[in-house]
């Protein structure tokens, strides 16, 4: 799975032609005249933009039947339900997606199997597999109720692997020099920590308490050891930490194999896509990251 894409034709539901959008347009204009208009007449490209902002509102209205709105708690509680209730026939397992959507709902359903998997044992493959480490942050620590809780725990699970495989990284090309020089290995323990941060959600960033002043006060004490020790230390690259363009979108996509998959991509060119796109798009098949 990558973390970037051109939007492909939507499977097996209803598309969004031009013409279907026009018809949205003109119903939105009328129900919400002032609150979608603003930025478009900010830009001044009314035509072009609203059509943007009405194809994003109707993506931001996907959400899931939660039993209980499991799906809407912090991650934190989220986990503690997990580790709770260690069951196969868990409650939080049967979120579904209100979508139409035949590959939303099985890769929802491939989020539950890989959470029941953990419960037995077993390891299968993460339906995340592959993305950036802000975007599986940006769903992991989401609360807006557009993700199920197994797809929540199984990005979380995607956001340990990825910080686990850097972890390694940086302690193979670091650990005899933080061996030798125990300020060396506080440098490297707080640049690893900022290089992670980067990749971070606002809600992650939040759960964890961690604040621009936070980043300020970390950044200070890396220079004062640095300067204090003459120490020189250049953070070690974190592999796919964010996606190179500004991701808000998850779409499902299908492989030449026939398998349903997560891509990303920005809305800020959903219309144009859509419109010189010759197959329809199908925006049940869309989640936004925000």
């Amino acid at each position: 799975m990558t973390d970037s894409c051109v939007l492909t034709p939507g499977m097996e539901t209803t598309p969004y032609s031009v013409n279907v959008i026009n018809d949205l347009v003109k119903r939105s204009r009328a129900e919400h005249p002032a609150d979608l208009r603003k930025s478009a007449v900010k830009s001044g490209s009314l035509s072009y933009n609203y059509r943007n902002s009405v194809l994003l509102a109707k993506i931001k209205l996907q959400s899931v039947n939660s039993i209980g709105s499991n799906n809407t708690q912090s991650l934190c509680q989220l986990i503690a339900l997990y580790s709770s209730r260690a069951d196969v026939n868990a409650v939080f397992l049967s979120d579904r997606p209100l979508s139409p959507d035949a590959g939303r709902a099985e890769l929802a359903s491939q989020a539950a199997e890989y959470i029941r998997a953990s419960y037995r044992g077993k390891a299968l493959r993460n339906p995340f597999t592959g993305l950036c480490r802000k975007t599986a942050s940006l769903i992991a620590y989401n609360r807006s109720g557009a993700f199920t809780s197994a797809e929540r725990l199984a990005a979380y699970d995607q956001i340990n692997k990825s910080d686990g495989d850097y972890d390694n990284m940086v302690y193979n090309k670091t650990h005899l020099n933080s061996w030798q020089n125990a300020e060396y290995g506080k440098v490297v323990e707080l640049a690893t920590l900022l290089k992670k941060v980067a990749g971070m959600s606002e809600g992650e960033k939040q759960e964890k308490d961690i604040t621009e002043e936070l980043n300020s006060v970390i950044q200070r004490k890396i220079d004062l050891l640095e300067e204090k020790y003459a120490l020189r230390y250049q953070a070690v690259e974190y592999a796919n930490l964010v996606s190179p363009h500004r991701a808000d979108l998850l779409i499902v996509s299908k492989t030449s194999a026939g398998v349903f998959t997560w891509k990303t991509a920005g809305s800020e060119n959903l219309y144009q896509l859509i419109k010189h796109n010759r197959a329809a798009i199908a925006l049940s098949g869309m989640v936004s990251l925000y």
